[in-house]
């Protein structure tokens, strides 16, 4: 086990993750694996929300447009990536959110 030095100059000691696992209670430990959409969903409406905003100020051609052609390259790209991802793809088919489902 090596030791790490702080800003201090004082040695911190490392722990493993069962050590930490087992020090925590039950409840803690139990919010913690707990899994939820919310975060997800939130997130994928974000994006969504940015992509709709960026383009309509690229549409209206506002001041300052052609920077926004960038990030919203970007955004598209990575919203494209989140649907081919295969475990995302896989979780969306199972909620009924993939809208080109092969059946």
């Amino acid at each position: 086990m090596s030791a790490q030095i702080n800003g201090n100059g004082n040695r911190m000691k490392t722990v493993d993750h069962q050590k930490f696992l087992s020090s925590i209670s039950n409840e803690t430990r139990a919010s913690l694996f707990k899994r939820t959409d919310w975060h997800g969903v939130t997130h994928l409406a974000v994006h969504w929300v940015l992509i709709i905003l960026f383009g309509l100020a690229i549409y209206f051609a506002l001041p300052g447009w052609q920077l926004l052609l960038v990030p919203q390259g970007i955004l598209i790209v990575f919203l494209l990536h989140y649907y081919m991802n295969p475990s995302i793809k896989l979780r969306l088919k199972q909620v009924g959110l993939m809208p080109w489902q092969l059946r």
